[in-house]
């Protein structure tokens, strides 16, 4: 039982973290410095949680900073 739900959750976080935006609609901000201190900046603001909402809220923010 415990390595079914361990199995689930793990698929669960890599879903997550597969849909966090990787592409800016601006050019000169498509980059990896760019990305990673956009990244760095949304998870400042929303600090991990316990229940997991922290993924949704960062994929929110990039999207709000133009990464798709």
């Amino acid at each position: 039982m415990k390595l079914i739900f361990s199995c689930l959750l793990l698929i669960l976080v890599l879903v997550a973290c597969a849909k966090i935006p990787t592409q800016n609609l601006d050019a000169t901000k498509n980059n990896a410095k760019t990305f990673n201190q956009d990244i760095a900046d949304c998870q400042l603001a929303y600090p991990e949680q316990n229940s997991g909402i922290h993924h949704k809220q960062w994929i929110a923010c990039m999207e709000l900073k133009g990464w798709r």
